[in-house]
């Protein structure tokens, strides 16, 4: 998908094919449809689930650009058809969906990234196929996590996910307090911080989580300590189940800084850099790869 263009501005979800050849599949037309797509698709039974951060028919007090709607989660086929089946309510539910839904046991599970209800701090939701939704857990912020803006992993019977914000006292790079956190919670919404990042050394605003090997992987996009910025250019991390926590890397000002999420190919973890190591070069970025 891309966030934005499109016949409307909206956004689009396109295809191409293995040689090159491109295709839109969709335009989004804004609210009452769909309106900026961040996550990737998710494929189930022939279909294909995705959400928007913005649009759909629900009202939203923290929008300030009439109907825009406060995101949605639809379905598309490979041939185009598009159906918004839920529509995010702001105080009810939350919104501005921004990560990629997982598909466990006939159901869908996702992330919120603001719940105005309680302040604005995210939630994990559950979603029928069908469209019936359900908050299993609501952010606190504070000593809790708040703003989630990543994918979720099952293991065990429990949901893993980070939060950008929440979880300890230090000033967060990205705005609102604290540094983020790793959590689980059960799909009844018992939900555990598993590690409050603290910067400095640590992390802060940690990325997307993946599984390998009996522990997740995952990025911080500040913090580590190496870095001229008084931020911090980002760590490599690993987190058992347990919350045992461990920086594999640090990015350095002179190196590539700014991690994304990871992916796991065989023995190797690979992931992207927003930035490179040179004031004329700066914002090029780099992929790389780590063996864990």
């Amino acid at each position: 998908m891309t966030t934005g263009g499109g016949a409307s501005g909206d956004g689009t979800v396109f295809e191409i094919t293995k040689s090159g050849d491109y295709q839109i599949v969709y335009n989004f037309k804004g609210a009452p449809d769909g309106n900026e797509p961040y996550a990737a698709l998710t494929s189930v039974k022939g279909k294909l689930y995705g959400t928007t951060w913005l649009g759909g028919t629900g009202p939203c007090s923290f929008i300030t650009e009439p109907m825009a709607g406060c995101g949605t989660v639809f379905t598309i086929t490979p041939s185009g058809l598009e159906n918004v089946i839920y529509s995010f309510q702001d105080q009810k539910d939350g919104g501005e969906p921004s990560a990629a839904l997982i598909y466990q046991d006939g159901a869908l599970y996702g992330t919120s990234s603001d719940f105005s209800l309680n302040h604005g701090q995210g939630s994990v939701f559950k979603m029928s196929l069908s469209g019936t939704e359900h908050t299993i857990y609501q952010f606190k912020g504070g000593n809790d996590g708040a703003t989630p803006e990543s994918a979720l992993v099952y293991y065990k019977g429990k949901l893993y996910g980070t939060t950008n914000n929440g979880g300890s006292s230090c000033t967060s790079p990205s705005g609102p307090p604290g540094c983020g956190t790793v959590f689980s919670t059960t799909l009844s919404g018992a939900e555990h911080v598993l590690h409050a990042f603290k910067s400095g050394n640590d992390g802060a605003a940690p990325q997307g989580l993946i599984y390998y090997g009996g522990a997740f992987y995952g990025t911080t996009y500040y913090g580590g300590g190496s870095c001229k910025n008084i931020s911090g250019c980002g760590t490599l991390f690993s987190i058992e189940p347990s919350g045992a926590e461990k920086v594999l890397y640090r990015f350095r000002s002179d190196g590539y800084r700014q991690p994304n999420d990871l992916v796991s190919v065989g023995n190797t973890l690979y992931g992207t850099t927003e930035s490179g190591p040179s004031a004329t070069y700066g914002y090029n970025g780099a992929l790389y790869a780590a063996n864990p």
